[in-house]
């Protein structure tokens, strides 16, 4: 019944294959749902343009975004062997994304 996106930035918007795998959606069935968006990039600024533009795509099928969006830049500094360390900033901005998703 919720819905999170985590979009990788490509040449400044979202990638392609988001795009498809939103365009198999129905519409009909989703409308009225929460999302919450989540950007990672390689840059400094963690997709946020991506961010953007599919806050506008879900605000075109009826979706209700969740306001704080989440944008991790320079991801692949976060990661290792034992997986994703994300800094404790960005964790707290994920559990208050996830909280306002939830309630």
């Amino acid at each position: 019944s919720k819905i999170v996106i985590v979009s990788p930035e490509y040449n400044g918007s979202y990638a392609g294959i988001v795009k498809a795998f939103i365009d198999g959606w129905n519409p009909k069935k989703l409308s009225g749902q929460k999302v919450a968006l989540v950007g990672v990039a390689s840059g400094r600024q963690g997709n946020m343009r991506g961010l953007d533009q599919l806050s506008n795509v879900m605000n075109y099928l009826q979706l209700t975004v969740v306001p704080k969006k989440v944008a991790i830049s320079q991801v692949h500094l976060l990661s290792n062997e034992q997986g994703f360390n994300p800094s404790e900033e960005i964790n707290n901005f994920l559990h208050t994304q996830i909280n306002m998703l939830l309630n």
